[in-house]
């Protein structure tokens, strides 16, 4: 595999004392995290220091790439906490990994926090970041503080993607807004982005949670006619639409 030559290339640099350097050491690390080896990649950050090496921001944000993958929200508080005491600091990166950690981990609270500081350290929240926070609401289902974010995106101008329609929808289906789901779908339109099956299902489920079957089957009919292949969970919550 990748990450496993990756290793041994680091191994076998160091057996023939001919230390890998920073930049060595940043692409082991990042091949070694994408191969879905983060113990090995944490690992092989935290003998830097004992070697002489000065970790990179390129370097932390590879470890806080790791901490995500393995659902370690602490190990990222700690990690961003300890970037934030470095002249250099976190930056927009650094800081997205950090919210996207801790919306999957459900510790949305430490997630807008991270926003916060994010514009006080001069590192401009970008969609990344609000998608990740809106994902981080949605499962912790706070849909007012989703579309809250959401309305901070327009003001700052920053334009929402798919992905960030998609979250918000999730969040308003889940607190059986239905009516909201529709308002949402409607300015995706009006942004001209194109809705996927995802976003179908969630205004699909919307209907069917708050017993707006004739809706349900609209919207069946509605993907239909933007020609989109309706799937298992479609037919499942227009199913289950029509038996409420």
């Amino acid at each position: 595999s990748r990450w496993n030559s990756a290793l041994e290339l680091l191994r076998g640099a160091a057996a023939s004392r001919s230390e890998p350097g920073v930049m060595a050491r940043n692409a082991g690390i990042s091949a070694i995290h994408r191969g879905e080896q983060w113990a090995k990649a944490l690992e092989l950050a935290k003998e830097m220091p004992w070697q002489g090496l000065e970790p990179s921001l390129v370097t932390r944000n590879a470890v806080l790439g790791a901490l995500e993958a393995a659902h370690m929200w602490e190990g990222v508080i700690e990690s961003l906490a300890e970037m934030c005491g470095r002249s250099t600091g976190p930056n927009a990166i650094s800081f997205s990994t950090s919210i996207s950690t801790c919306g999957k981990g459900q510790h949305w609270e430490n997630a807008f926090k991270f926003l916060r500081d994010m514009g006080a350290r001069g590192a401009a929240p970008n969609v990344i970041a609000h998608n990740a926070l809106i994902s981080a609401c949605e499962k912790g289902r706070r849909w007012q503080c989703a579309l809250g974010l959401l309305g901070s995106m327009r003001r700052r101008l920053l334009p929402p993607s798919s992905t960030t329609c998609n979250a918000a929808l999730s969040a308003c289906e889940k607190a059986k807004q239905w009516e909201l789901a529709f308002a949402l779908l409607d300015e995706m339109l009006a942004l001209r982005l194109q809705p996927e099956t995802i976003t179908y299902n969630v205004v699909i489920s919307a209907c069917g949670s708050s017993q707006q079957w004739e809706l349900a089957l609209e919207q069946l009919g509605e993907m239909h006619r933007v020609r989109l292949d309706p799937d298992v969970v479609t037919y499942t919550a227009a199913l289950g639409a029509c038996e409420k």
